[in-house]
């Protein structure tokens, strides 16, 4: 081998690393290793465990793993995304990882007794290859798919310099319709925060900080903040609406507002029909934005933190 590094399972360098150092571009970002065991053959159970978080912190903010069946003489290439909001840390360290280290951890104090009990030397062997790791690559940030919520598209339809009561209107009432999951606004609910953006006006402040204003009782809204499904007291339990049902769906599975797609066949009504509940299911288990969901809800459900 003339390229790359080895990463042992115990030494001076027992991890290899990559920063993304202070990259303020956020978004996500493909991680590309090309990696193998350091053998001529693959062996079974080894893995490339990726730790995220700050150097030598007990409380990582993610780790994943990726079983590794590539070899110095043909590697593998290990892809997958991470996203940088500047919340996270931006450094990812590569163990070596296999199925007999857990037993291995347990007596790595083991040193001082081998003298006094030769038979337990044994317990301190790891006779595995050493991971082998060639190449890392970081490109991005990708291409996402739209948010569903975009401020900044309802803000271009607005002169912020020079805005009309009518543009501001409808900036709101737009904003309203796409906070409370494509449900409109009524004219009377309108009409209170645009008193709210003239009072703000009256008061010196600028028209974008007058229409913050205006907007910010929308997201204190137990109709932004909650699934709002209302039921007329004393009556029994109804059937969800299409649109209802869209949206319990993509927060099930998306964790976030439905897309254009979903709102477009509750729209008609097409999303009842089991098939078509069926394929737009499947569509977005294997949409990226799913990720989130196996994530929180296996966390949650097997208590992995």
């Amino acid at each position: 081998m003339k390229t790359g590094i080895l990463t042992p399972f115990r030494g001076l360098v027992p991890q290899t690393h990559l920063s993304f150092g202070q990259t303020k571009q956020y978004g996500t970002y493909r991680i590309r290793v090309r990696c193998g065991v350091a053998a001529k053959e693959p062996v079974d159970d080894m893995f490339l465990k990726v730790v995220r978080g700050e150097y030598r912190s007990k409380v990582p903010d993610h780790v994943d793993y990726y079983q590794v069946t590539g070899t110095y003489e043909n590697p593998q290439v290990i892809e997958f995304t991470v996203d940088i909001d500047g919340i996270r840390s931006n450094r990812l360290a590569f163990e070596r990882r296999h199925g007999r280290m857990v037993r291995l951890e347990k007596y790595k104090n083991v040193q001082s007794y081998i003298f006094k009990y030769p038979l337990l030397a044994y317990l301190e062997e790891d006779s595995r290859p050493d991971l082998w790791i060639d190449q890392m690559e970081m490109t991005g940030p990708l291409e996402a798919e739209g948010p569903a919520f975009d401020l900044e598209r309802l803000l271009e339809a607005v002169d912020l310099k020079n805005p009309t009561k009518e543009s501001v209107r409808k900036l709101i009432f737009d904003f309203a319709f796409e906070a409370f999951r494509h449900q409109e606004p009524s004219s009377v609910y309108v009409d209170r925060l645009m008193t709210i953006y003239s009072k703000a006006l009256q008061h010196g402040d600028a028209p974008l900080a007058a229409l913050r204003e205006a907007l910010s009782p929308i997201l204190a809204s137990p109709r932004f903040l909650y699934l709002y499904e209302p039921r007329p007291e004393k009556t029994p339990p109804r059937s969800l609406s299409p649109r209802e049902l869209a949206i319990r769906l993509s927060y099930f599975l998306w964790s976030s507002p439905p897309d254009e797609e979903l709102y477009q066949l509750a729209k008609s009504g097409e999303l009842k029909k089991p098939k078509v509940l069926l394929a737009q299911a499947d569509r977005m288990l294997s949409s990226p934005r799913a990720k989130l969901f196996v994530e929180t809800f296996n966390s949650q459900w097997l208590e992995l933190d």
